[in-house]
């Protein structure tokens, strides 16, 4: 495997996982700590790993960033992204 095709899934995990986090409703999506401890409570380690050393600006490009396919994903298919399934 190549750095770029891990760098992509890696991404792909990480916005599977912003996107379940989004859709669980339990925090304001602008609050990256609290995107961080909701993401650790739903068991993933990826996402947070990953805003922890984004800048605010950085995290803001990220939240646009996230693809439109996974807005519009079935919630099984997205944990089995999140979780590095597929």
């Amino acid at each position: 495997m190549t750095i770029e095709e891990y760098s992509e899934i890696e991404s792909g995990q990480c916005h599977a996982q912003l996107e379940l986090v989004r859709r669980g409703g339990k925090v304001n999506m602008l609050n990256k700590m609290g995107v961080t401890r909701v993401a650790f409570e739903m068991g993933y380690n990826q996402l947070p790993s990953e805003i922890d050393d984004m800048s605010a600006a950085e995290y803001m490009t990220m939240l646009r960033a996230t693809p439109d396919d996974f807005r519009e994903m079935d919630s099984k298919r997205l944990r089995q992204i999140a979780c590095g399934a597929i």
